[in-house]
């Protein structure tokens, strides 16, 4: 009796297995498990801050710049009154302004080393040739004289002027120009030209 017991027992079991795997009517089945989707609403862990690093920007020294010196102007024309005798920077032409009777004023210049010829003054017997002259009031002329030119005291550079009443010399690289500024009556001479008017 002892052999046949286990033969039960192993059939017990198939039978119980087979129970199992039957269909059972009108037994109710087990809903299915459903997923429901979890989002997770964590806040991020938060990354800790860099360091903060000043920075000191120091501005560069300032430029200076230093503009080169404007040269001193040099005027038109610098202005003296005198009844001094003058003469050209080149020595070639001297000039003599003089004031006579009750008040008027004359200018005569002579050229030492000219091109041009002078035409001789009416009636002259004098000196004549090289000198012209310029009186206040009158138009120029070529000078008739029979007296030495006044030696100069000082010379007129280029670009300055000299002036006795209303007659104006101006010294020039061309040459020297004497005009009476009342009538514009005035002589322009040099080595190569020579104007009266």
């Amino acid at each position: 009796m002892t052999a046949r017991r286990p033969r039960i027992w192993v059939i017990g079991l198939g039978a119980l297995a087979l129970a199992a795997c039957a269909p059972s009517t009108g037994a109710s089945t087990a809903p299915s498990p459903t997923l429901i989707p979890v989002i997770s609403m964590s806040t991020p862990t938060p990354t800790p801050a860099a360091p903060t690093t000043t920075v000191t920007v120091t501005a560069p020294p300032p430029v200076t710049v230093t503009a080169a010196p404007t040269p001193a102007t040099i005027p038109v024309g610098q202005q003296i009154t005198s009844d001094e005798p003058f003469q050209s920077p080149s020595g070639n032409i001297s000039c003599a302004m003089f004031t006579y009777g009750a008040g008027g004023h004359t200018v005569r210049c002579e050229v030492a080393a000219h091109d041009w010829v002078a035409t001789q003054p009416d009636g002259c017997q004098m000196n004549w040739g090289d000198r012209v002259a310029l009186e206040e009031g009158s138009a120029a002329v070529f000078g008739c004289y029979g007296q030495v030119m006044p030696a100069p005291t000082h010379t007129l550079a280029y670009g300055h002027i000299q002036t006795l009443g209303s007659l104006r010399c101006t010294s020039e690289t061309v040459g020297i120009t004497c005009v009476d500024t009342n009538t514009f009556h005035y002589f322009s001479v040099s080595r190569d030209t020579v104007q009266l008017g």
